[in-house]
């Protein structure tokens, strides 16, 4: 996708996202902010030494599930991130989560009875490392927000190996 596209769909999930006060919560922010650094830098390399990953997962800090049930959040809505990763995962300085890069972002549709998503997607998005198999192997349209839940659980895998799935291949 061109970067003006790109920078245009940003900016209209940036718009609906205000528009709608639930999104509000999701953290989503166009200046730079000061912070940690993102889950990338965190959570890879040595973690036991590592006072910022040690203060992101401190459970008496940090309810447990707290940074997971952000992340849920946005799984739950009516938008796919589609580029969810470890690099799109940025830690404030209070230790809160701010997901960022909502460049491959689109609102979905959902059968009102099952949930299951009625418009699904056909184009690759996203990094390689974090992307679901159908997504890697399509040859059929996949559902984007079952993409985003396999993205998440390769984020939790980054967590509590230190590594990202793909380096053990």
């Amino acid at each position: 996708m061109p970067f003006l596209e790109r920078f245009r769909s940003e900016l209209k999930n940036y718009t609906l996202k205000r528009e709608n006060k639930k999104l509000n919560e999701f953290g989503l922010f166009l200046e730079a902010e000061i912070g940690h650094g993102n889950y990338s830098t965190v959570f890879r390399g040595n973690f036991n030494n590592n006072p910022v990953a040690v203060k992101v997962v401190d459970e008496k800090k940090t309810p447990p599930g707290y940074k997971y049930r952000k992340i849920r959040k946005f799984v739950d809505s009516k938008k796919v991130h589609r580029d969810i990763k470890c690099e799109n995962l940025l830690i404030a300085i209070d230790g809160s989560l701010k997901i960022a890069d909502f460049g491959f972002a689109r609102e979905i549709q959902e059968d009102e009875l099952s949930n299951f998503v009625t418009d699904l997607s056909e184009t690759f998005c996203g990094s390689t490392a974090y992307t679901a198999p159908e997504v890697l192997h399509a040859t059929n349209p996949y559902d984007p927000k079952l993409s985003d839940i396999w993205s998440c659980g390769i984020v939790l895998y980054t967590m509590i190996t230190g590594m990202g799935l793909a380096s053990i291949y």
